[in-house]
């Protein structure tokens, strides 16, 4: 939790050391659970400095690793394909999040990326079946998943899918208020 402390604040020099000193304990109790979550951690520090390529090494090392936090790694995993503009690996990864997301609110980050991603790649299709079934997840779960994250998924439906550029903009804007509990569309 300190690492996580850390991370929030943008104390990265703080965290490393944190890190470093997981590290070793992680070492000397080979614990298969523990080394993922040290992985996960790094990647963490390394995905907040917008290091992708590298945080994306350390959450597939993670996978290598017994753990119970599947869906959470392989979500961070399609974001960083996602960051790196490899659309296809981005909703490879987020597909195998949702396979392993066990509640209905595990299902919003991987769909957003997934919608992301096939809005980048031009996949009106399955971008349009992504966006209903993300509409209908925000909806019935709206005071547990993140507005912004649902407004920034919309303006890329409405930019890239659409065309609509005054719908983008209105998602845009409102992607910026976290707290807006007004539902769009």
């Amino acid at each position: 939790h300190v690492i996580k402390y850390y991370l929030s604040q943008n104390r990265f020099k703080e965290a490393l050391k944190q890190l470093q000193q997981y590290q070793n304990v992680m070492r000397k109790l080979n614990d298969p659970y523990r080394i993922s979550m040290y992985f996960y951690e790094v990647g963490n520090f390394f995905t907040l400095q917008q290091q992708n390529a590298t945080a994306l090494s350390y959450y597939l090392k993670a996978m290598n690793y017994w753990t119970d936090e599947r869906c959470s790694i392989y979500t961070l995993i399609a974001q960083s394909y996602y960051s790196l503009k490899d659309y296809r690996k981005g909703i490879l990864y987020a597909k195998k999040a949702l396979g392993t997301a066990t509640t209905q609110v595990m299902k919003f980050n991987p769909m957003v990326i997934l919608l992301k991603c096939y809005c980048h790649g031009g996949d009106a299709a399955n971008a349009t079946n992504v966006m209903e079934e993300l509409k209908e997840l925000q909806h019935e779960n709206v005071n547990r998943v993140s507005f912004s994250r649902f407004y920034e998924a919309l303006y890329c439906y409405y930019h890239y899918i659409k065309k609509d550029n005054d719908n983008a903009m209105e998602a845009l804007l409102a992607a910026g208020n976290e707290y807006n509990p007004e539902y769009f569309g």
